[in-house]
């Protein structure tokens, strides 16, 4: 059993008996605080999943040797169109061709993993750089 205490008008105070287990108010309290610990846990899980789904649209340009290679790339890292200056379709030019190519996608690649960085910080919010054993690392 569980006593209660309760005050009266007058202000003294009296036990009552309760039929509940000893003890199981905290309990019932901390039932409260876990349904809100979950409410928050699938508003992350929602904005994470936003979040993701932005990242799979998110563009980003990269460009070498002074703007004659530009690759764009989306999402994760597909290229979605390189353009070459007409100048470096002459013969001999294959390995600068080449150089510019890789080099035009490092950059690219570098702005949209900064770009999908920062929608993942925003979604995570608090919880960005958090490193929690069992889960991905948020940044």
């Amino acid at each position: 059993m569980i006593f209660c205490e309760i005050s009266t008008e007058a202000g003294g105070r009296f036990l009552r008996r309760g039929l509940e287990p000893r003890g199981a108010w905290p309990y019932l309290r901390g039932m409260k605080d876990l349904n809100a610990l979950m409410q928050q846990a699938q508003a992350m899980q929602q904005k994470l999943q936003d979040a993701q789904a932005k990242m799979a649209e998110s563009t980003a340009e990269g460009t070498s040797g002074g703007g004659l290679v530009t690759i764009a790339l989306k999402g994760p890292g597909e290229i979605t169109s390189v353009k070459i200056d007409d100048s470096l379709m002459a013969p001999g030019e294959g390995e600068i061709l080449a150089d510019l190519i890789v080099a035009a996608h490092a950059d690219a690649k570098r702005k949209l993993d900064e770009v999908n960085n920062a929608l993942m910080r925003e979604a995570a919010g608090p919880m960005a750089g958090m490193n929690i054993p069992g889960m991905p690392k948020l940044f």
